[in-house]
């Protein structure tokens, strides 16, 4: 009987030490899970960050390939005071407009063409001294 005592309290001595053991375990693999979860959600944050540079990088290389300091600055269009102050510039007003307003003695300015302003003191219908029929075209 005292032989079969000794059997028994060694069995429960190696039951509690597999059981301090399978404790480990469970605390371990809770630490595992843990460390796994924070692991993801770093990767995620990573994975935004890397489309966010990315995205910032294509913005660049983009200005890069054409770079706006480069390009030549297109003049500043005058508006069209002529034709009733439609909106338009003066290279998209009509050669008969142009006349016309000049026949008319309103005249008008294009950065463009020197020739075509009115001389102070002409008469209407004349364009630098000359008919406005002859000039155009």
């Amino acid at each position: 009987m005292e032989a079969q005592d000794a059997i028994n309290r060694d069995h429960e001595a190696a039951l509690e030490h597999l059981r301090i053991d399978v404790g480990q375990l469970q605390r371990g693999q809770e630490k595992l899970q843990d460390g796994q979860d924070r692991l993801s959600e770093e990767i995620n944050v990573v994975r935004v960050e890397k489309r966010r540079l990315a995205n910032d990088v294509s913005a660049i290389l983009a200005i890069l390939r054409d770079p706006p300091w480069e390009k030549e600055a297109e003049p500043p269009k005058e508006l069209d005071l002529v034709a009733g102050g439609k909106g338009r510039t003066i290279d998209q007003i009509t050669a008969a407009e142009k006349l016309k307003a000049v026949a008319v003695g309103e005249g008008f300015h294009s950065s463009t063409s020197g020739s075509s302003t009115p001389t102070p003191g002409t008469k209407p219908g004349v364009m630098n001294g000359a008919p406005v029929e002859s000039v155009g075209a």
